[in-house]
């Protein structure tokens, strides 16, 4: 039974397929074969074949984590856009309301003429606001 990590790159697979290729620098010396130099070979050959799958399968994770959160962002990109394009139109529709208030108060004040007109704040702790004006 294959782990995830092997089922992610086939690890076993790709190990076995680099044996060929390593067994190329298999070490040729004129003057025969030490075995401290065939052992020295041999570890650095299969610490090459098992570190060069580890660092490929952990690329490879590395990416697809990546991509999730690149597209976990790009989507919470869209869902800001389309909050502030709400917003937007709900703040056009809050100016034009508020136009139209300020365009009939503004008439209203125009038809009342000079004086105290109705609906000016009066301060009350002011009593030449409260007392009647001459005109």
């Amino acid at each position: 039974m294959r782990t995830g990590v092997q089922a992610a790159d086939g690890a076993g697979m790709a190990a076995r397929a680099r044996v060929i290729p390593g067994l190329t620098s298999y070490p040729h010396t004129p003057g025969g074969q030490s075995t401290p130099r065939v052992v020295s070979w041999i570890s650095q050959t299969s610490l090459q074949l098992v570190l060069l799958s580890v660092i490929i399968v952990g690329q490879n994770m590395l990416a697809a984590a990546a991509g999730k959160r690149s597209e976990a962002s790009y989507n919470d990109v869209g869902a800001v856009l389309h909050e502030a394009v709400k917003i937007q139109g709900h703040l056009l529709a809050q100016d034009t309301v508020l136009g139209v208030l300020i365009g009939k108060r503004k008439a209203c004040l125009a038809d009342q003429g000079p004086g105290q007109r109705q609906g000016d704040p009066v301060d009350v702790a002011d009593p030449a606001q409260t007392a009647p004006r001459r005109t």
